[in-house]
């Protein structure tokens, strides 16, 4: 559950980082087709220049504006915070799973100590590896265990 909601939560962050990047790029373009002046950025000697556009660019503009780049800042909009959600949701339950502690640690020294003398909870241990040994979860126990014979 731990390894499910880690993997879920650093995967929806990268694509809620790009979603975010990608929204304010569109962002950026209908900002630049609503306003009523240009803005001359690093396109030579008139660099910094503003210049109020005609009255039928302004009509192009809101015309291109309303038919081509709104509609994708509305569903870019409500993607990332559909995203946005499913990330929250993923944090909770990564939250909710840390929180969730096994029945008992199968490679703690303590624990094994505890086992050794507590048959019911060798019993539950027992029963919660379906009858494999409990080392064949680990690479360093398997090869102490001279290779994991009975995994």
């Amino acid at each position: 559950m731990q390894k499910l909601a880690a993997s879920n939560v650093g995967a929806l962050l990268l694509v809620l980082i790009l979603s975010i990047r990608l929204y304010a790029g569109w962002g950026y373009v209908g900002s630049r087709l609503t306003s009523k002046v240009i803005e001359y950025e690093e396109t030579g000697w008139y660099d910094g220049d503003f210049e109020r556009k005609t009255e039928a660019e302004l009509k192009r503009d809101k015309f291109l504006y309303n038919d081509k780049v709104k509609p994708v800042v509305g569903r870019v909009r409500t993607f990332t915070l559909g995203i946005a959600g499913l990330w929250m949701a993923s944090v909770v339950g990564y939250n909710a799973s840390l929180s969730y502690k096994p029945l008992y640690d199968q490679y703690d020294p303590q624990m094994l100590e505890r086992l050794s003398y507590d048959d019911r909870l060798a019993g539950k241990a027992a029963a919660n590896t379906a009858g494999r040994p409990a080392y064949c979860d680990s690479r360093y126990y398997r090869a102490i265990a001279n290779g994991g014979q009975g995994c």
